[in-house]
């Protein structure tokens, strides 16, 4: 083989691998794009594989409405629901929280959920709220003392063991929900 060829040969396959290393690049880009979009999306995918595969658990929902009552104030609808039943009275309060939540468009936005709810022995109920659920709710402290009203009297109301209720916002203790309504005792 002359010098020239094997230069040549050389850099087509300098070439191939850049290609080939490119091309790579661009897939794992591709995937890691749509992986981001799974945490957002985990426990709704969760909940409905729940929903496939455990008889459905018949629930009371209370849901804030801005309009009726007194005015200013709202009022709390009941409203009967079929959620996927739950081996764990704590995934079970997650589910009727977030059915709650679904259930309220317009004042919560549509990215808004319970990431969990812990229940402690002396029946306390701690749910923990996504960052977005505190940061873009609708209205001011009608709207949110009424959404933590609707919470909280869903839970207690379907989960027997629950005397109050306790909210974080992504794991952490926070002063108010929204800049309204304190948080430093539990709802009742």
């Amino acid at each position: 083989m002359t010098a020239r060829l094997k230069i040549i040969v050389a850099v087509a396959l300098v070439l191939v691998t850049l290609l080939i290393a490119f091309l790579y690049y661009r897939w794992e880009a591709e995937q890691r794009s749509n992986r981001s979009d799974l945490p957002a999306l985990a426990s709704l995918e969760l909940e409905e594989q729940a929903a496939a595969e455990t008889p459905l658990y018949q629930v009371n929902l209370y849901l804030y409405d801005p309009v009726s009552g007194k005015p200013g104030l709202g009022q709390l609808i009941q409203m009967s629901r079929e959620i996927p039943g739950s081996e764990s009275d704590e995934l079970l309060g997650q589910q009727i929280l977030n059915a709650v939540i679904r259930e309220s468009p317009g004042i919560l936005p549509p990215v808004a959920r319970v990431l969990q709810v812990f229940l402690m022995e002396d029946g306390t109920a701690v749910v923990d709220l996504s960052r977005e659920t505190a940061e873009q709710l609708s209205g001011g402290v009608t709207s949110e003392l009424g959404i933590l009203r609707a919470l909280t009297r869903s839970l207690r109301e379907n989960l027997p063991g629950v005397q109050r209720v306790r909210f974080l916002v992504d794991g952490e203790e926070r002063h108010t929900l929204s800049g309204h309504v304190s948080l430093s005792q539990p709802f009742m």
